[in-house]
């Protein structure tokens, strides 16, 4: 008989362990939850004193001050080649035309349209173009009544021009 309530005991002390390890798993696992946001990731909340959400509160109503434009302390003079831009080497080939002059034409017309969809207007004319090459080739088409196409390749850098100064 002895025997038995020892044994009874001995159950009840281990049965009273595991419930308390229950209650102990779960109260960690909610007090962890309590400090992880949804994704698992660690949250801090800082200590909310009364000087401290009135010192936020007190800061989170600024006035509106109007931002000063900055003065201009000095101007630069600059020189009239120090404005002429130019970009890059472009080269654009025409249509074939049956004369020279008509071909050379063509092959100004395209490059002004390619200039000025890939840079703009102000960049668009030959007039101001730098390093102006162009090179007229018969073209490799047959010929048509019995008269010869001319073909001709331009390749110059567009330039913006100059500022004029009165």
């Amino acid at each position: 008989m002895a025997k038995d309530v020892i044994a009874r005991i001995i159950l009840m002390f281990l049965l009273g362990l595991a419930i308390g390890g229950f209650i102990v798993l779960f109260l960690a696992d909610r007090a962890k939850a309590e400090m992880t946001d949804q994704w698992g990731h660690q949250r801090y909340e800082a200590p909310r004193h009364k000087h401290v959400t009135k010192k936020r509160m007190r800061h989170t109503h600024k006035r509106h001050r109007r931002k000063r434009a900055p003065a201009v302390k000095a101007y630069v003079k600059r020189d009239i080649e120090d404005q002429v831009a130019c970009k890059e080497m472009l080269t654009v080939i025409g249509d074939a035309r049956p004369s020279r002059n008509t071909a050379q034409e063509d092959a100004e017309a395209v490059f002004m349209r390619a200039t000025r969809f890939k840079y703009g207007e102000a960049w668009m004319s030959v007039e101001n173009a730098q390093g102006y090459a162009i090179r007229c080739n018969r073209a490799s088409i047959t010929e048509i009544v019995g008269q010869t196409m001319v073909r001709c390749e331009l390749r110059a850098k567009p330039c913006r021009p100059p500022f004029e100064s009165k």
